[in-house]
């Protein structure tokens, strides 16, 4: 669930959380988003199970073991 920043400071409890329509009637019904997931350009992300998320680690790429080596590409080391 993404919510705006703005409201992030009027939330204060997250135990349930209703959608409504320009009537006022709920039509989403969401329960126990009480923990920020990711946060996000424009807002963040609840999680319901207590999970947040972990950016990736990328690895950077290694050098060749021997610098004289050529990579193979293609055809030519399948024999």
């Amino acid at each position: 669930m993404i919510i705006s920043p703005d409201l992030k400071a009027d939330i204060v409890n997250t135990e349930k959380i209703e959608l409504l329509n320009e009537q006022g009637e709920a039509y989403g019904v969401y329960e126990n988003y009480t923990t920020v997931w990711k946060e996000v350009e424009g807002g963040f992300i609840l999680s319901n199970d207590g999970s947040v998320y972990e950016e990736p680690v990328i690895e950077e790429p290694r050098e060749m073991a021997d610098p004289g080596m050529e990579p193979i590409t293609g055809e030519e080391g399948t024999e």
